[in-house]
């Protein structure tokens, strides 16, 4: 009779370290897709300020393009 208790308690902790580590999964998850959406945002806003400084310089597309790549 111990074992089955003892085997009942291992089974516990069993289901609820299985628990913790889907709850884990989870938030790692939306964590990540929420850091994707703010990179993406950052990457448009970056977008954003190259083309003002673009208009702002009074350089063409061509030579914007020769300068970086140099």
């Amino acid at each position: 009779m111990a074992r089955m208790k003892r085997m009942d308690c291992l089974d516990a902790k069993i289901s609820k370290a299985e628990k913790r580590i889907l709850d884990a999964k989870a938030e790692y998850e939306e964590a990540t897709q929420h850091l994707r959406i703010l990179l993406e945002e950052k990457k448009r806003f970056q977008a954003e300020q190259l083309l003002q400084a673009m208009d702002i310089s009074g350089k063409s597309f061509d030579e914007i393009m020769r300068l970086i790549r140099l």
